[in-house]
């Protein structure tokens, strides 16, 4: 027996060929299944890019500003401070995640047309309410947590549907 899995498999790394197939097929199809295949060999759809992140970031942040004047009912500097910062690094921290683990699986949108949300989505959301979450706690450590919680949710749902929607 191999020490890739016997002989249904044609090579390994080294280039030696087993039985059928050029050599490293076996070993890179052992390697996708694990989930160790290089970007460049990946099948499928491609992550979004640096300058998409960083658009929708920008997106983002917009909408939970509009979203927490509007709804929210709060125009203070120590209240749109931590939104900002949250809409913005939210989105941006999970992409990165997303585009350095290769992730393709997470950008398939659901089969709904009114509301295509994909995993990526929901991440980007719900980064963005814990970073809010966290920073308007660490800026406004003697607000009510009822009102904390309020604002971070405002702030992740505009990430979300900015993401669903915009880009």
């Amino acid at each position: 027996m191999a020490l890739w899995g016997g002989p249904a498999l044609s090579g390994s790394p080294d280039g030696q060929v087993g039985l059928g197939g050029a050599p490293g097929d076996a070993w890179r199809g052992r390697q996708r299944e694990l989930g160790r295949v290089p970007a460049s060999q990946h099948v499928g759809g491609a992550v979004i890019s640096w300058a998409t992140m960083l658009y929708g970031a920008g997106l983002s942040v917009l909408a939970a500003v509009v979203a927490v004047v509007v709804v929210g009912r709060d125009r203070s500097i120590e209240v749109l401070g931590p939104v900002v910062v949250a809409a913005f690094a939210g989105p941006v921290g999970w992409n990165a995640v997303l585009h350095a683990t290769h992730a393709r699986e997470f950008f398939t949108d659901a089969p709904v047309a009114v509301f295509p949300a994909s995993w990526q989505d929901a991440g980007s959301g719900v980064v963005a309410l814990a970073a809010a979450v966290v920073a308007l706690s660490l800026v406004r450590p003697n607000a009510k947590s009822s009102r904390t919680l309020l604002l971070g949710a405002i702030c992740g749902i505009a990430a979300f549907l900015v993401d669903i929607y915009l880009y």
